[in-house]
């Protein structure tokens, strides 16, 4: 891993959404000491297996036959050698034996108790302050940063009347990132939450708080590891692939894996309350932006699905190729957008059969992600391991591209239009030197000639949780009523109706 650094995916968070001044974790001196204590126990672990590993391959490599070596073949003293070089390495007490070891360099948990330290430590100042302000008229970006052997989530401020864009802070993860999804259900808060859902190597989803900096630990974690616990149905039993959060049900999250599964969480109770079985790797899962019930999935066998959870039905088109994408035309809200690894960019009238409504050769190389701007009807981007970014225009079949272009960070994985800037993208690739990147694709003249004239249109729905206390209330019954309907048919319906349509055709 020395050396790779790229972007596998990234969501906006829309403005007004996050705190202005975030939480930010402070340890008390007695839970630092702690976590300190349990570090240093774990690094001597670490340090004592090493040192086992070392002495384990010199009994079987070297041995008795380093002391069989010629004596002519021995490095020789210099004589009269005043730096007694021969003795340069032994230890003369026993008491401080490894005292550049990792174990011992954290001691204190204030630096009031560490006689190195002579300066106190000095209050946060304004402009420290001010650096961690997220304003009204700002959007974070959150981005998955692989990096070597680190995996971070990074979270950008962008501005967009400054033209100017930072990062705001991170959190180390403890597997390789591939999915995010923005959700803003909290339980345990009586006002919308902020949080932010991560699918990674690990069958374990990770929910973390946009909005408290400094965290060691997610909010909350769904599904379980151990062997054991899987055959329990707790979760995913290998990576998670693709998230999806239903805006109109608020507690309600779904999730495609590498298990060839589809699973859908009841955030209130932080378990599994269904799941649908694929043919292979699910690659993508989204729900219809106005049917609360209607899900999209998409795997690696090629096949695109529109499961109609209460009725425990689903219908199938077969694509050709594995499925890397796939979104729904939230301006035709009966079309679907796949994209494919052989480069074909497809559209799906789920109305008809078996066949898409049309399908072009979009890339020359794996088309790795599709987002359709939020109010620019018709207005879709595409990237590709290739190297490019293209704009299309979906409002009928494309014969050529609208615009493109080589962003220069290297071959692309992902892309995302901001949910308050229509024109507005970002995309993530694998250039070691810059990875990441924003474009206002009306810097493309062949972009604002064609859509230029067309009236904007926000057809997305707003999260259900934005609505007032008393109908929020109401509305969290009734959803709750309907996840339970849906759990139901789920395990009794559509799981006998998996059995037959995820047979091969």
């Amino acid at each position: 891993m020395d050396g790779v650094c790229f972007v596998p995916c990234v969501t906006w968070i829309k403005r007004g959404v996050s705190k202005e001044r975030p939480d930010k974790v402070e340890l008390t001196k007695e839970d630092l000491a702690q976590i300190i204590e349990d570090t240093r126990g774990k690094l001597r672990d670490v340090e004592m297996s090493q040192s086992a590993t070392v002495e384990d391959d010199g009994d079987e490599e070297g041995g008795d036959h380093a002391e069989d070596l010629d004596e002519s073949r021995r490095p020789q003293q210099a004589s009269g050698d005043v730096y007694d070089m021969e003795h340069y390495d032994d230890d003369e007490d026993e008491g401080e034996q490894n005292v550049l070891a990792l174990g011992q360099m954290a001691e204190f948990a204030s630096n009031a108790d560490d006689p190195y330290v002579t300066r106190a430590d000095a209050d946060e100042s304004d402009s420290e302050a001010e650096d961690l302000q997220v304003r009204r008229d700002e959007n974070l970006i959150i981005t998955g940063l692989v990096d070597g052997d680190a995996s971070t989530l990074v979270f950008h401020v962008f501005n967009e009347e400054q033209g100017s864009m930072y990062v705001h802070h991170d959190i180390l993860l403890s597997s390789f990132p591939i999915c995010v999804e923005w959700l803003n259900y909290d339980l345990d808060q009586s006002t919308p939450g902020n949080l932010v859902a991560v699918g990674s190597m690990s069958p374990v989803i990770e929910v973390w708080d946009v909005d408290v900096i400094n965290c060691f630990e997610p909010a909350y974690k769904l599904g379980k590891r151990g062997k054991k616990k899987i055959k329990l149905g707790l979760g995913h039993s290998d990576a998670v692939l693709s998230l999806a959060w239903n805006r109109h049900i608020g507690h309600v999250l779904a999730s495609g894996s590498a298990d060839h599964s589809v699973l859908l969480w009841d955030l209130e109770t932080q378990k599994k309350a269904s799941q649908l079985d694929c043919r292979e790797k699910v690659q993508t899962v989204a729900w219809h932006p106005r049917e609360l019930d209607r899900l999209l999935s998409a795997d690696c066998a090629g096949d695109v699905r529109v499961w109609e959870c209460r009725a425990g039905e689903s219908r199938r088109w077969r694509l050709g190729g594995e499925v890397e994408r796939a979104v729904w035309d939230h301006f035709s809200p009966t079309g679907v957008l796949a994209s494919t690894d052989d480069g074909k960019l497809h559209y799906i009238d789920t109305r008809t059969e078996k066949k898409p409504l049309w399908s072009i050769q979009a890339h020359e190389d794996a088309c790795t992600g599709l987002a359709l701007s939020p109010e620019v009807p018709g207005c879709l981007a595409t990237v590709s391991a290739d190297r490019t970014l293209k704009v299309w225009d979906v409002s009928s079949e494309p014969t050529a591209p609208v615009a493109a272009r080589p962003l220069k960070l290297g071959s692309l994985h992902c892309v995302a239009f901001c949910p308050d800037l229509p024109w507005m993208l970002c995309a993530g690739g694998d250039n070691k030197e810059n990875s990441f990147r924003l474009w206002d694709v009306r810097e493309s003249a062949e972009v604002r000639d064609r859509f230029g004239a067309r009236p904007l249109t926000r057809v997305l729905p707003e999260p259900e949780s934005a609505a007032p206390a008393a109908a929020s209330a109401m509305e969290t019954d009734v959803a709750a009523q309907q996840l339970a309907e849906m759990s139901g048919t789920l395990i009794a319906g559509v799981m006998a109706s998996c059995q037959v349509t995820s047979s091969p055709a």
